[in-house]
Formats: C-alpha cells, sequence, structure tokens
C-alpha cells in the first residue's frame, strides 16, 4: 500500500525525521555459544559496528546497553554510564565487556544472541561543547584520525577491508594478525 500511495502515513523528508535515541547491532548465533572468546569476539565486532554508526552521523554517546539472551530465550539487559561521552569502539568495548562478566560467566547458560547499543546521544556544538580531560586530548584526536581513516577505507572497500585486534567479520577470535581480505 505504501508503494502505491494509498497508506495514509504523511511522507516524512530525511531531514525532518526525528533523532536517533540510540544506536546498535544485535546478532543471533547459529547455535548456542559458550565459548568466552567467540562472545568477546562478536562483542567487539558489534561494538565496532555500533561506533562506525554513530561517527557517521556525528553523535557521541553516553549510555550503553548489552542485551544476552540465552539458549532458553530469557532475555537479560545491563546498563551503565560511559565515563565521558564517546564514539570510540575500543571504550564501548571495554565497558560492555564488564558488562558481560557482571552478567555471564564462562560454564553459564549457552548464549543464543548478543546485542549492544549506546544511547544518550547528541552531536557536540557550541551550545553543548565537550569537557575533555587534559591529557587525553592528544590521544583522541589521534584516535579520532585513525577511525576517520577506517571508515574512509570501509566506505570504499566495504565492510570486510579491516577488522579490529581481537576479532574477524566472522565473530571468531583472531590469534595474530588482523586479516586483511
Amino acid at each position: 500500500m505504501i508503494a502505491r500511495g494509498e497508506a495514509g502515513n504523511p511522507v516524512i523528508a530525511m531531514e525532518d525525521r526525528p533523532e536517533d535515541k540510540s544506536m546498535g547491532h544485535e546478532h543471533t548465533f547459529g547455535e548456542d555459544v559458550s565459548d568466552p572468546a567467540l562472545l568477546h569476539a562478536r562483542l567487539l565486532h558489534l561494538c565496532d559496528k555500533a561506533t562506525r554508526r554513530m561517527r557517521s552521523e556525528d553523535f557521541l554517546g553516553t549510555v550503553l546497553t548489552l542485551k544476552l539472551r540465552f539458549h532458553d530465550f530469557e532475555t537479560h539487559t545491563h546498563q551503565a554510564h560511559l565515563a565521558f561521552p564517546t564514539q570510540d569502539p575500543r571504550e564501548i568495548f571495554l565497558l560492555a565487556r564488564r558488562l558481560l562478566g557482571d552478567i555471564w560467566s564462562p560454564g553459564d547458560r549457552a548464549v543464543r544472541l548478543i546485542g549492544v547499543s549506546v544511547s544518550g546521544l547528541f552531536r557536540p556544538d557550541r551550545s553543548r561543547g565537550l569537557q575533555e580531560e587534559m591529557f587525553l586530548h592528544s590521544v583522541r584526536k589521534r584516535r579520532d584520525r585513525l577511525f576517520d581513516a577506517l571508515d574512509r577505507l570501509r566506505d570504499r572497500y566495504g565492510e570486510s577491508i579491516l577488522a579490529l585486534a581481537g576479532e574477524d567479520r566472522t565473530g571468531r577470535s583472531c590469534r595474530g594478525p588482523v586479516p586483511v581480505r
């Protein structure tokens, strides 16, 4: 009905659509998983995907939510505030890994789904600046340039051209150099 213009919903232009409230990604495993290396690798991959979206739209986030669904379909979410607004996948991953450790440990129930989402999104501007620690400013600028370069490479050659150390695009843990495809 929408394609024929018969739906009663108004068409909303891209510039008029409401701001996103959160950005994240989930992964459902084909079989139940209880390998911590595999879960951590997939978690890193999801954090990388979520922050890439955030960077593409110039968002910083302040709240992280981890979602786990177990083999019996019981679902748990765990949420925490980030120390400071960020779009850095490493910072998001470190907190996500801690949250995972709070609700799951090796030997627990098998995991079927894992998800990460970042909320409390905003775009820093003159009206809402960003207070940074004085000694981290140069480190963050270097990371911003690194992520800008990674994003340009992925835009040009595809998402699977590069992976962060510790994960690959299949969610398996990498041991050794990161593969470049």
